[in-house]
């Protein structure tokens, strides 16, 4: 294998020598060497005290932030009620309003004066019906 790599013109150097005469020495190619002096650097990772002072921070953050969130819920939640009270007002008014103007005849309605109104009329069918 040597030979037809020779024949091609093409030999292979290993890494230390080649960077050696290059006067640079890339992390892999001393890596085991034992006489190499390998330069590290201090990687300051972060201390027990600062990641309690931060957790503090972030809960404070959600203690504020929490409370905006449920009265946005709960205003949402009173309103999606009230749209829903109003259709069904509406639809019930529909009711009414078809159902009489299908009456045959209206029987009897409550006076002004009352606080429980009502109307009874007789449809089509002669079936008595009334709302309060």
């Amino acid at each position: 294998m040597r030979e037809a790599r020779k024949r091609n013109g093409f030999t292979p150097t290993p890494i230390y020598i080649v960077a050696a005469k290059l006067n640079k020495t890339p992390k892999t190619a001393l890596a085991g060497c034992q006489n190499a002096q390998p330069k590290c650097k201090l990687v300051r990772g972060f201390s027990l005290v600062e990641m309690m002072i931060a957790f503090a921070i972030i809960v404070i953050i959600f203690a504020a932030i929490v409370p905006q969130f449920r009265a946005i819920r709960n205003s949402w939640t009173c309103n999606e009620a009230k749209a829903e009270t109003l259709q069904n007002g509406r639809v019930l008014a529909e009711h009414i309003a078809r159902s009489l103007a299908a009456a045959k005849q209206i029987v009897a309605v409550s006076p002004d004066s009352s606080t429980n109104g009502f109307i009874t009329f007789k449809d089509n069918n002669d079936v008595q019906k009334r709302y309060m």
